[in-house]
């Protein structure tokens, strides 16, 4: 899966365990770093099943640690949608990486 990143703060967090070590300790920086490789490995989200993984109408949280989540959405024009409306996570193979929130 490819995915991008909201702003330039969240992505020196997720491309330097320096930074990531800082922000969020050294155990949750590790743990990061290999959710965004299970995702980058993954074709789409639902692959995830067996991480912690919230899915809403347009946005997943992933628990990459007890204490964190990673928020992403569809980075598509226009995503694919269910008859219900919401994305078609499925179909989604570009995700933006939004923010990091804490537990």
């Amino acid at each position: 899966m490819d995915f991008a990143f909201e702003d330039k703060a969240l992505r020196h967090v997720c491309e330097s365990h320096a930074r990531a070590c800082k922000a969020l300790g050294e155990d949750a920086a590790v743990a990061l770093h290999a959710r965004l490789a299970d995702l980058e490995a993954s074709d789409n989200i639902l692959e995830l099943n067996w991480l912690p993984v919230v899915i809403e109408e347009d946005m997943v949280s992933i628990e990459f640690f007890p204490t964190h989540r990673l928020i992403v959405g569809p980075n598509e024009a226009k995503p694919p949608k269910l008859s219900s409306g919401a994305v078609d996570w499925t179909k989604v193979s570009r995700v933006i990486l939004k923010r990091i929130e804490a537990i």
